[in-house]
């Protein structure tokens, strides 16, 4: 693999060490949800280890002026202010959902969390640096994940990590992380190269264990935005894409069995497949989701009652109440179209002002700013493909790349992205 130069990035000292117990507390957390790992461990469920560090890392916000400040600004920017209205929109459509107490559940038991994600996220990334530590938090996290899951901890079937992730959850999860894997192989050396190599192989043995087509066909884009993105870059560091793609081939085509690939060969021969044949296959359930959105347009059903909804749109087929199976189907039917549309602005927000000159400057080398630039496009395509196969309105992983964004857009500004300009002393990677 080509060593790509790094540029030195924006980095402030004594802004890096500040609070840095309830930064690695907020770290913790992190790695904690992701992971879920009170739930493959029920002790530390017991103890409520994942509220107790997730209540710390907030006091630290709290108790701190400077993150009180940054964090108000951060809310306060357009894509904040959407983060609000959907917040808003999600209260305001409890009271008048099918289903209130579900949606309250929802709301007291799982949305605080990933609210607070976004917000912790926002307040503590004082610095690039910092921003740097939360993605290889995130990194770990997901290498965690994979290797709990190809081992088989934790489960007595093997399919299903916990209760908190399903096949599908877990091939989306592989996916969202992969770019920012990928990249990191450009900006490490030594031994950290060696293991986001091995992670990367890794991430594509769970993505095959898992058998998701979604996830195949995230996979996939991810790969083709990755490549598009070296393109800019030089032909030589097109070639090492190549090169890295035509390796991931061979060990898909090694790993996969004929099960695997017989299920991958169902996206291109999918006539007799049950999600286009079948009233509870995919196409049949979205048709219903749209058909329930139209008839509630404005605050929906309520916030986490697509499954309530769909179950009593179709009792004559036996009263199968399903998952939408498509982020946007979801919070469509859930929050009406103001929560869709509120969904939709925050993903091209997200990505506003990436453009394609900005890849094409300086070639030959990255320096951070492209780098984290490069792994959040392919990461957010990654969470669109997949997505649309599965519910993931209200997944961590949204928050994440949300918060990433938004902290990456206001750290980096547009002149040091379109020029490349050095800051201050950076530490690459």
């Amino acid at each position: 693999m080509l060593s790509i130069p790094i540029k030195n990035g924006f980095s402030d000292s004594s802004l890096t060490r500040r609070n840095n117990i309830f930064f690695y507390c907020f770290l913790a957390t992190l790695v904690s949800d992701v992971v879920k790992i009170q739930e493959l461990y029920p002790p530390l469920n017991i103890i409520f280890f994942q509220k107790i560090i997730g209540s710390i890392a907030f006091v630290g916000i709290l108790i701190d002026p400077y993150a009180r400040k940054i964090l108000r600004e951060r809310i306060l920017t357009s894509q904040g202010k959407a983060l609000l209205f959907l917040a808003f929109w999600i209260l305001m459509s409890i009271p008048l959902s099918i289903y209130p107490g579900n949606s309250f559940r929802f709301l007291t038991q799982y949305f605080w969390k990933v609210i607070l994600m976004y917000v912790l996220i926002l307040g503590y990334t004082f610095t690039y640096e910092r921003m740097i530590r939360i993605i290889w938090a995130y990194i770990l996290a997901i290498g965690l994940l994979a290797l709990v899951y190809c081992s088989g901890a934790g489960t007595s079937s093997g399919l299903d990590l916990t209760v908190g992730y399903d096949a599908n959850d877990l091939a989306f999860a592989f996916v969202t992380a992969f770019g920012f894997v990928f990249y990191k192989l450009f900006s490490t050396k030594g031994i950290k190269r060696v293991m986001i190599g091995l992670l990367s192989i890794l991430l594509l043995f769970a993505i095959v264990k898992t058998e998701s087509r979604g996830g195949f066909l995230g996979l996939i884009a991810v790969a083709g935005v990755i490549l598009f993105q070296l393109k800019h870059l030089g032909r030589r560091y097109f070639i090492a894409g190549l090169v890295f793609c035509l390796i991931g081939g061979i060990l898909l085509s090694y790993v996969g069995d004929s099960k695997f690939w017989n299920r991958m060969s169902t996206i291109i021969n999918y006539q007799d497949d049950y999600n286009v044949t079948e009233s509870a296959g995919r196409i049949a359930v979205w048709k219903r989701g749209i058909g329930i959105m139209m008839a509630k347009p404005l605050l929906g059903v309520g916030v986490s009652n697509f499954y309530t909804a769909e179950g009593y749109s179709h009792n004559e087929v036996g009263g199968k109440w399903s998952a939408a199976h498509n982020s946007f189907v979801e919070i469509g039917v859930d929050l009406g179209f103001p929560g869709l549309i509120c969904f939709c602005y925050i993903i091209l927000n997200s990505l506003k002002g990436i453009k394609k000159r900005r890849f094409i400057q300086n070639k030959g080398a990255f320096n951070n700013t492209i780098l984290t630039q490069c792994s959040i496009v392919s990461s957010w395509i990654g969470f669109f493909v997949t997505g649309f196969f599965l519910s993931e309105a209200y997944s961590l992983l949204f928050y994440f790349l949300a918060g990433v964004s938004c902290v990456f857009k206001v750290l980096v500004s547009d002149r040091d992205l379109s020029k490349g300009q050095d800051g201050a002393g950076q530490k690459a990677g």
